[in-house]
């Protein structure tokens, strides 16, 4: 719980920061670059999360591997490591593009299928989902086998589930009490 106070405090002072600078699509880009790199590239997660490694290495990295970032972004970098608050970053990020989705009208969705989506179903999902929220809405989609067949929808804190997993899983306890 206090990890969420802490990241929502540093996101917040970020994105009003962002804002007052006209730079909050700069750095929701670098924020989307910066992601992609603790995802992809998991020594780049290790080095952040390090304790041992002093903060002078950390902040020499990071300006290393991400040399075209806003002066903000580098700034904001340099104060968590000095800080030692790096460790709250994904956290940071997920709330900035939540600050950031808020201010624009728009919502994220998040879409688990059995199967890649085709382009059209994928369309209609959006299109359906935006009709149902009054908001502009972003999918992040992904594949998950296990599901058997159908979708999982989840809009905020709640899920739709019309998997097929789920329709057997219900079936069973319908059966077997």
């Amino acid at each position: 719980m206090k990890s969420l106070a802490v990241a929502k405090r540093y996101a917040s002072a970020l994105f009003e920061l962002a804002r007052e600078k006209g730079a909050i699509d700069s750095i929701s880009h670098d924020f989307e670059v910066l992601e992609k790199a603790i995802q992809e590239t998991p020594d780049v997660k290790k080095v952040l999360d390090n304790p041992v490694l002093i903060p002078a290495a950390k902040k020499e990295l990071l300006e290393k591997l991400f040399p075209d970032f806003n002066p903000i972004t580098k700034s904001f970098l340099k104060l968590l490591v000095d800080k030692r608050r790096e460790v709250y970053l994904p956290e940071i990020i997920a709330l900035f593009a939540e600050k950031l989705r808020e201010e624009r009208g728009e919502m994220l969705v998040e879409v688990e299928s059995a199967r890649e989506l085709k382009g059209d179903l994928s369309d209609l999902i959006k299109e359906k989902l935006s009709r149902l929220t009054g908001k502009k809405v972003t999918m992040k989609v992904r594949t998950n086998p296990d599901l058997i067949g159908g979708i999982v929808v989840r809009v905020g804190n709640k899920v739709y589930d019309g998997s097929i997993k789920n329709q057997l899983y219900r079936l069973k306890r319908s059966i077997y009490g």
